[in-house]
Formats: C-alpha cells, sequence, structure tokens
C-alpha cells in the first residue's frame, strides 16, 4: 500500500528533482532515477551497477566526501549511519538491502507511479516504470538448506566487513544492525514473523534517500573544485 506523501515530502522530492537537473547533464538524469527505482524495487546488483558505471566516485573511497544534512523530518527507518557518505558505508547499506531482499519468500512489488486518491498519477513520480523484478539465484533456489548456506554466507561476508570498520562508533552500529537484520534467518517465512519490518518498503526508501544525497553531496563537492580550479 502506498503511503500518502506528506507536504514536506512532497517539497523533499520537488527539490532533489530540481538540484538534480541543475547539477547533472541531461545524459544522467535517467541514470539517477533508474538508480532510485532499482533500488526501491529491490534491485540491488542493478543499482550497483549503474551507480559504478554513471556515478564511480559515490562507492569510492578516494571521491570527495562532504557530509550530508540531517533530515528535518524522523523517520520510522533509516539507513545505518544515515548522513554519512562515506563509501564503505554506503557499500555495506546496499549490501545489508541486498541481504534482506535475498531472504525474501515473498516478493514486494514497488509501483514507481503511484496513484492518488483522485485516480492521478502523482507528478512527483520517477521518470519510467520499473520493470517486474528479476529473481536473483538465491531467490530462486529450490533447495531450503542451500538458500539458507547461501545467506550465512552473505551474513559472514557482511560481519567480516563490519568488523573491519576503522571508526569505533560506525562499527558498532553496522554490527548491531547485522545483529537485527541477521534474526530473518531464523524464520521460514520472513514476511510473517516479528522480523517483518526489515522486510518493508520504508527500508528500502531509506537506503535510496542515503544514496541520492551522497551522488548531489558529491557533485556539489565536485562543482565547488572545478570553480575553485579554474
Amino acid at each position: 500500500m502506498n503511503e500518502v506523501l506528506t507536504l514536506v515530502e512532497l517539497r523533499q522530492r520537488m527539490f532533489f528533482n530540481q538540484v538534480s537537473q541543475n547539477l547533472i547533464g541531461t545524459n544522467d538524469i535517467e541514470p539517477l532515477s533508474e538508480i532510485r527505482i532499482h533500488i526501491l524495487s529491490g534491485r540491488v546488483d542493478e543499482a550497483t551497477n549503474l551507480l559504478n558505471e554513471h556515478f564511480p566516485f559515490v562507492l569510492s573511497e578516494a571521491g570527495p566526501h562532504p557530509p550530508v544534512p540531517q533530515k528535518p523530518t524522523p523517520r520510522r527507518f533509516d539507513a545505518v549511519v544515515p548522513t554519512s557518505v562515506d563509501a564503505t558505508h554506503l557499500s555495506l547499506n546496499l549490501r545489508i538491502l541486498a541481504f534482506t531482499e535475498a531472504s525474501r519468500t515473498v516478493p514486494l512489488e514497488y509501483n514507481p507511479h503511484p496513484k492518488q486518491d483522485d485516480g492521478s498519477i502523482s507528478s512527483v513520480s520517477h521518470l519510467k516504470s520499473a520493470p517486474s523484478s528479476p529473481k536473483s539465484p538465491i531467490y530462486d533456489q529450490e533447495d531450503p538448506e542451500a538458500k539458507q548456506i547461501e545467506l550465512l554466507c552473505m551474513a559472514q561476508k557482511l560481519y567480516s566487513v563490519a568488523s573491519q570498520l576503522q571508526d569505533p562508533k560506525a562499527r558498532a552500529q553496522y554490527l548491531g544492525e547485522l545483529g537485527l537484520v541477521g534474526g530473518l534467518l531464523a524464520y521460514k517465512i520472513p514476511e510473517n514473523s516479528p522480523m517483518a519490518k526489515y522486510l518493508s518498503q520504508e527500508r528500502r526508501e531509506a537506503v535510496a534517500d542515503q544514496i541520492n544525497g551522497a551522488i548531489l553531496c558529491t557533485l556539489v563537492e565536485f562543482s565547488y573544485l572545478s570553480i575553485y580550479l579554474t
């Protein structure tokens, strides 16, 4: 069910659209929108591939990493370290989302053009419809035991990366998050469990917002550098 957008959320999305057009070329507007749609549709690998192709600086540890401003309104869910544009944090948040998506037993469809109460299409909808979500190799796995092993391997790799974070506070936050998200493995149908909240659309939205913010904030940094060096 699509949630009703608040006035603040509508203004935020309209501002994002306006800023996007001012900061990036017309050839990059569509990839930016596609990245968001992929994340909101749970297609993390596709979003990551587009990020690396069109905005490689976002997940590159060598790129500039300006701080992301705090959100003016509280959310039920936020990405871990939501105001960070550190490449390691962004990559981890994408990989954690990929883990939760692979844990699904019931697909969660995303409609990028939600209808409003009057039946019209929202003016802040994205540029193109999201195709049907392809099933990942894990999602397609007919053998429950094999799927569980695959998920355990994913979880172990995430724990390994999180354990190597240099910042003690960020390390503790990510390990705590993984401890909670890992609870999905305890249920055959996690969508019907107390852990179902970790499979919500809001989780996708939190990561999509952070990635959008990272792209735009880094583009702002690049624009300042360009002006300073010319």
